[in-house]
């Protein structure tokens, strides 16, 4: 559970910039 925490910390920023990149392309 300490992992997927971690995980979740990296993954939310990753999905924070894909997701504004994503926006910016449409």
């Amino acid at each position: 559970m300490n992992s997927e925490n971690s995980f979740t910390r990296k993954d939310t920023s990753l999905l924070l910039m894909a997701y504004g990149i994503f926006l910016s392309g449409k």
